[in-house]
């Protein structure tokens, strides 16, 4: 993946990837793909959310480009410029294989 097109492209609804949350990491762990319109998808709570369950999930508005950085199956957003900083706010990886 190197591209928003690709990215896009696969978040799909029923698409499976982990999400790193690097400002609330306890809204980290592995997510599916519920809704995806033109500018936001909507993804699965992570298991150990409280409301987790069928149906129920959070927002994530599409990122401009310039927020995302690729690594193969990996992409980086960096925090919005409101925010006092520019780290990274989500990392989303596909194909996620568990440590055996």
């Amino acid at each position: 993946m190197k591209t928003l097109k690709e990215l896009k492209a696969a978040m799909v609804p029923g698409t499976t990837l982990m999400v790193v949350n690097h400002v609330h990491p306890h809204l980290s762990g592995l997510r599916t793909v519920l809704v995806a319109q033109s500018n936001r998808w909507c993804l699965s709570l992570p298991e150990s959310h409280p409301d987790h369950g069928p149906g129920n999930g959070s927002w994530l508005s599409v990122p401009a480009a310039s927020r995302c950085t690729f690594d193969g199956d990996s992409v980086t957003i960096s925090r919005a410029a409101q925010w006092n900083d520019r780290g990274p706010f989500l990392t989303l990886t596909f194909n996620y294989q568990a440590p055996a």
